[in-house]
């Protein structure tokens, strides 16, 4: 089992997509099960996706329902550092407060984070859970069954 952090793409993703083809280069000379979990930090909707779709397998994609959106998790416990990290990455945090007012119950809007497997294993359910966590991203839950050799 691999577990991975990406680092988060700027305007140019080119240091995020070397480490992913070095990825999938390592995983491709794996025998055996393979289950490979992580924040990638890439959308389902980007090119540098399909490369890892191909020969991984997506278990969300496969056996999971909705857009699988995984961050950001405004439900968890310090959800307030978020937001106010987040303003202050654009530049605005020093003109805003959020002093006792309530956090808003916005969804998860991108996904990112990912469970992913080879060919000796078949997801069998995939789900996410979001609420009551210590993390920004929501958890991605998946069963996996191990392929019969015969």
């Amino acid at each position: 089992m691999l577990g991975r952090f990406v680092p988060r793409p700027t305007y140019d993703a080119t240091r995020r997509d070397a480490q992913l083809t070095a990825l999938v280069d390592y995983t491709g000379g794996i025998q055996g099960p393979l289950i490979m979990i992580g924040d990638f930090n890439l959308s389902d909707r980007e090119p540098f996706y399909d490369i890892l779709n191909n020969p991984l397998h997506d278990s969300f994609d496969e056996a999971g329902w909705g857009a699988g959106f995984s961050f950001p998790n405004l439900q968890h416990r310090s959800a307030g550092v978020l937001i106010d990290y987040l303003l202050d990455v654009v530049g605005i945090g020093d003109r805003i407060a959020f002093a006792s007012a309530p956090l808003p119950q916005l969804p998860p809007l991108v996904r990112i984070d990912y469970i992913w497997t080879n060919d000796a294993l078949v997801p069998l359910s995939s789900r996410l859970r979001c609420e009551e966590l210590d993390s920004d991203h929501c958890m991605l839950i998946s069963d996996v069954g191990l392929l019969s050799r015969t």
